[in-house]
């Protein structure tokens, strides 16, 4: 091989572009295997022989460049434009047969820099709904290959440029190579089935966070008895003294905020001595008894008691009350999402139970943590009630699913072909990691196969003079097919009268990828299993849960005895119907709260690249 078509040239690290100078052979060639599998570093073996040196002596080129010149001729000087370079990389390691006349050179296509490169598309690809800091460890927030575990993708890198990129697993992204049956060696067409593809994955989702929020709730709404918006008593004085105070416990988490009342209305009840016309209260003495003046005649309705000199007023009084209840809380909470994804394949095998499940589950308690592009916590605020049900939450939702998506994929690439072509055609076919390719043979169903290359090698061997190329096919027994996303009816208000997240659609089908799978949106609710409290608005109906009231001013005054000896027995028999209120609260300190959503999706539509459920193909 030293005087054919191939080159082989030692360079230093920085020549990373083939040029005319590297058109020569610094090593005689016996023998060569270039092979490149997915997700791995190509590798170049060549047989030379033995220069009884160190290949990784100082001030040695370790790198090297290995290329083909498909119209060589021996007669005619070469044009760079008419040669394809094969390969770019260093030596591995010394060879272990350096006793031998002839020795075997390992090289390793692995750029220099490969962790940056891979570290910086990697952080490029940190984007919704493939990536989502809440379901990842610390270590596997920093790890770059954490972006692939939700993409059907894997790390390729060139042969002869050594750039770093994520590929497909299903549709290569240079392109596809199509191999019909006249270039390709006949007996070497093989196909294999790697078992049934995965069916179905279930998954869980659960996260947890301590909600915190405080502040007061104005209840003031329900101090009233006996009027729309005040208190009016005949015992206010009672009322202003049993009236709650500041820091007072209400229960159940609860402590009085701001407290007051005032008397805004009424004179106030009075016992004293003669007939004081200036406060225009009128003596009615009659037959010894007590007399209740009609309430059109004076402002209070006013007893009169006939005593030696003496009268009596018991006042019908107007108070105002404010009250607010203030709260501190602490609420453990957790909210799960499962749903279950079925893939939409062919079958590879006749049992009954054609195809695994994958159960899947995940927990984090991060919600609530500063792990958001700018230390911001992914709930947002820990006053939320929920996770789940906002944008935000979606996206940790959309993020299980493509888990999901991407390994139901990578199963559905069950069925493997592999076959040799003639080394020329391989050449011109520029074989990557990053291309599909088709093979037309009658032999196999539907005559056709497809799918990304997984595996390539090309091979050369100057004594048997046997030079080819070999292609390994990873097929996907999709069925094809896409999903459509679905609106669904609006079920909080009127549409168009407020947004999303505060409008829910129910029944609404959201495409999150690229087209082959949907599922039914859980945005803006409905929750409920937390006591109904929602922080971010909480009104007074929303905490309290019942209020009772004995004794209005009209049971008092129907009370009020037409006769007594003493004043003291009037406000005794009065303090028997006292004017009281209460306000029971709902509880804040229970829990913990737990929440699930069953979330339902659409069958998860993969690519039919072989079809093994064709009909036969005559030939």
């Amino acid at each position: 091989m030293a005087d054919g078509p191939f080159y082989f040239a030692w360079v230093a690290a920085d020549e990373t572009t083939f040029a005319a100078e590297h058109m020569r052979v610094d090593e005689e060639i016996f023998d060569f295997a270039l092979s490149h599998s997915e997700g791995d570093f190509a590798t170049l073996t060549i047989t030379v022989e033995n220069p009884k040196v160190g290949f990784l002596a100082p001030g040695r080129n370790v790198w090297a460049w290995f290329a083909f010149n498909p119209v060589y001729d021996p007669d005619a000087a070469p044009l760079l434009a008419d040669v394809a370079p094969l390969f770019f990389g260093r030596v591995v390691g010394m060879p272990n047969d350096l006793d031998k006349e002839t020795v075997s050179i390992q090289f390793v296509a692995r750029p220099e820099d490969f962790g940056a490169q891979k570290a910086a598309l990697a952080e490029a690809m940190k984007v919704a709904p493939y990536w989502d800091p809440v379901w990842l460890s610390e270590d596997a927030r920093q790890d770059p290959d954490s972006v692939l575990e939700s993409r059907p993708q894997l790390w390729a890198i060139d042969r002869k440029t050594l750039a770093v990129s994520a590929s497909d697993i299903i549709n290569g992204e240079d392109g596809t190579v199509t191999f019909d049956e006249g270039n390709v060696f006949y007996d070497s067409v093989q196909v294999t089935y790697e078992g049934s593809p995965l069916r179905t994955v279930n998954v869980t989702g659960t996260v947890t966070w301590t909600q915190a929020a405080a502040g007061e709730v104005d209840l003031s709404r329900y101090c009233n008895h006996g009027a729309a918006y005040s208190i009016v008593t005949y015992t206010g004085d009672g009322l202003e003294k049993a009236w709650p105070k500041a820091g007072a416990s209400f229960g159940g988490g609860w402590k009085v905020g701001s407290s007051s009342i005032q008397q805004i209305d009424g004179a106030k009840s009075i016992w004293s001595w003669g007939n004081n016309e200036a406060t225009g209260l009128l003596f009615l003495p009659w037959e010894g008894k007590n007399v209740l003046c009609p309430s059109w005649a004076f402002p209070q309705t006013v007893l009169a008691t006939r005593f030696p000199g003496k009268y009596l007023r018991v006042a019908k009084q107007t108070w105002l009350g404010k009250l607010t209840a203030a709260y501190d809380a602490k609420r453990d909470k957790g909210e799960t999402v499962s749903f279950s994804l079925t893939a939409d394949v062919q079958k590879v095998i006749t049992e009954p139970d054609d195809g695994e499940h994958l159960e899947l589950s995940f927990a984090s308690s991060d919600v609530a943590a500063a792990i958001d592009p700018g230390g911001a916590l992914p709930i947002g605020s820990v006053v939320k009630r929920s996770y789940f049900t906002t944008e935000r939450g979606a996206q940790s939702l959309e993020y299980l699913l493509a888990l999901a998506r991407s390994r139901l994929i990578a199963a559905a690439r069950c069925v493997r072909v592999a076959f040799e072509v003639p080394f020329a055609d391989a050449v011109a076919a520029d074989l990557s990691l990053r291309k599909s390719a088709v093979l037309h043979d009658i032999r196999l169903p539907g005559a056709v196969a497809g799918g990304k290359i997984t595996a390539y090698e090309l091979t050369g061997n100057g004594d048997s003079g046997e030079f080819k190329g070999a292609v390994t096919l990873a097929c996907s027994v999709g069925r094809g097919g896409t999903v459509e996303s679905a609106a669904g009816s609006p079920t909080y208000v009127e549409e168009g009268y407020v947004e999303a997240p505060w409008q829910r659609y129910e029944g609404q089908y959201v495409i999150p990828g690229p087209g082959d799978v949907a599922y039914e949106s859980i945005l803006g609710g409905p929750y409920s299993d937390d006591g109904g409290f929602d922080f971010e608005n909480l009104t007074p109906s929303s905490i309290v849960k019942k209020v009772t009231k004995t004794n209005t001013w009209d049971t008092q005054e129907a009370a009020i005895p037409v006769s007594a000896d003493e004043p003291a027995a009037v406000f005794d028999k009065l303090n028997e119907f006292p004017c009281t209120f209460q306000i029971d609260l709902k509880p804040i300190t229970s829990g913990p709260f737990a929440t699930t959503f069953n979330v339902q999706t659409t069958a998860l539509k993969i690519p039919k690249t072989i079809d093994l459920e064709a009909e036969v193909v005559s030939s």
